[in-house]
């Protein structure tokens, strides 16, 4: 009987922290997501470059969480479509910057719905 409450225990655990770990990924993704819709929408770059700022910022704050709950090639992705997206904001080049944006919202979308619980997840 006793290796049965552990075995309940153990189960219990993975199921919560997998709960936590699934919340922590969506709610960083979708404060990221928010982030860059916004920046999309701003027609001036003065407006635009410091918001992109504020969610580089927040980015590297996220980013430390993340590394341990995501595979590291989408933390790489996302480092290097920011990389891109910081470049073009600096010459100001509107289309190639809402293509790049368009790309950096996809692989932060991209890493929410990897961590939704989905049967194409599974399988």
């Amino acid at each position: 009987m006793k290796v049965w409450y552990i075995i309940i225990s153990f189960i219990v655990l993975i199921v919560v922290l997998t709960v936590i770990s699934t919340n922590i990924i969506i709610g960083a993704t979708k404060q990221l997501e928010s982030n860059l819709t916004r920046i999309h929408d701003y027609n001036n770059y003065t407006l635009a470059k410091s918001s992109f700022r504020d969610t580089i910022r927040e980015w590297k704050k996220y980013k430390k969480q993340l590394a341990v709950l995501i595979e590291h090639q989408e933390i790489d992705s996302i480092e290097e479509q920011i990389a891109k997206t910081k470049e073009l904001l600096e010459q100001g080049n509107k289309d190639l910057l809402l293509s790049e944006l368009s790309t950096l919202k996809f692989y932060v979308n991209h890493v929410k719905d990897m961590a939704l619980l989905k049967i194409e997840n599974i399988f």
